[in-house]
C-alpha cells in the first residue's frame, strides 16, 4: 500500500519527482505479494534481525550505499523496531540516508512495556497503568502475595495482568490475572516454562494493571520535527488487521 500511494504520486508529478523504490524483506518472506508489485524497482531478500542483528542492519546499509538511497522507510515487525531505530545513526551519518524513524533510546523505550508505563508517569507526568517488572518464578509469586493482601485490605482496585515484555505470540492473549491462588500461579509458571517463555532474569516480564472496562482504542501517529502531523484512531484488537478510523476527542487530546 506505502510502495502504490509513493508511486502515485510520483506518477502523478513526474516533471519534479525521479523517485526508485527498494523493498527489503526477510529470507523466510521472499516470495510475497510486493516484489512482484510495479511500484517496486528492485527487491532484496535480506537476513533476518532474529539469526543476526547486525547482518541485517548491514545488509539494509549497503543497499541504500549501492543506491545512494535518499530515504530509509521502515514497515518493521516487532522485532525489527529496534534494530532499525539502532541504524538510524549509521544511515544518516555514514551513508547520508535520511531514516523516518525515531532515535534508538526512544525505541527502547517505547518497546519495553514496563520502561513505557514508567516512562509516561515518572518523565511526562501524565496518567499510565501500574506496572512491575518480576524477573523470576519467586518474583511472580512474593508480587502475587502482595496483591493479594492489597485486595484483602481494600486498596486494590483492579486486577494485575501477568504479561511477557518480549513479543510472545503463545502467550499473549493469556491475560493472566494476579492475584490468585498460589496453585493457580504454580500451574501458569509451569506451563510458560514448558513452552519455552520461562520468566528469567535475561527475559523478565510484567505485572501490569489491567483495563477491563470501556473500549479499548489504538492510535497511529506521525511527527515530523517535533510536530504531530498524522494521527488515525480505531478500536483494538488482538490482532490488529483492519482499521476504520473514528475521531475520539480524548484520545486525540492525549496524544
Amino acid at each position: 500500500h506505502l510502495c502504490r500511494c509513493l508511486r502515485s504520486y510520483a506518477d502523478a508529478n513526474p516533471n519534479t519527482i525521479d523517485m526508485k523504490i527498494y523493498v527489503l524483506e526477510n529470507q523466510r518472506f521472499r516470495y510475497n505479494a510486493t516484489r512482484f508489485s510495479r511500484c517496486v524497482d528492485a527487491f532484496y531478500a535480506i537476513t533476518s534481525p532474529r539469526e543476526s542483528p547486525e547482518a541485517y542492519m548491514h545488509e539494509i546499509q549497503e543497499v541504500c550505499r549501492t543506491h545512494q538511497a535518499t530515504h530509509f522507510l521502515p514497515v518493521a515487525a516487532p522485532v525489527e523496531a529496534v534494530f532499525d531505530a539502532q541504524l538510524k545513526d549509521r544511515l544518516e551519518e555514514d551513508v547520508g540516508t535520511r531514516s523516518l524513524h525515531m532515535a534508538h533510546d526512544l525505541c527502547v523505550t517505547l518497546d519495553d512495556k514496563h520502561k513505557f508505563c514508567s516512562f509516561l508517569r515518572d518523565e511526562l507526568k501524565i496518567g499510565a497503568l501500574r506496572t512491575q517488572l518480576v524477573s523470576s518464578d519467586d518474583e511472580a509469586r512474593v508480587c502475587n502475595k502482595v496483591l493479594q493482601k492489597e485486595r484483602d485490605e481494600g486498596k486494590l482496585y483492579r486486577n494485575m495482568i501477568l504479561k511477557n515484555l518480549a513479543y510472545d505470540p503463545i502467550h499473549r492473549l493469556d491475560l493472566f490475572q494476579l492475584p490468585c491462588s498460589e496453585a493457580k500461579l504454580n500451574e501458569y509458571l509451569e506451563k510458560v516454562r514448558a513452552d519455552g517463555n520461562p520468566i528469567t532474569k535475561e527475559e523478565p516480564w510484567q505485572v501490569q494493571e489491567f483495563l477491563n472496562d470501556g473500549v479499548e482504542y489504538a492510535a497511529m501517529i506521525v511527527v515530523r520535527d517535533n510536530k504531530l502531523v498524522a494521527l488515525t484512531c480505531a478500536a483494538s484488537s488482538a490482532s490488529q488487521l483492519n482499521y476504520v478510523h473514528v475521531e475520539i476527542p480524548a484520545v486525540r487530546k492525549w496524544v
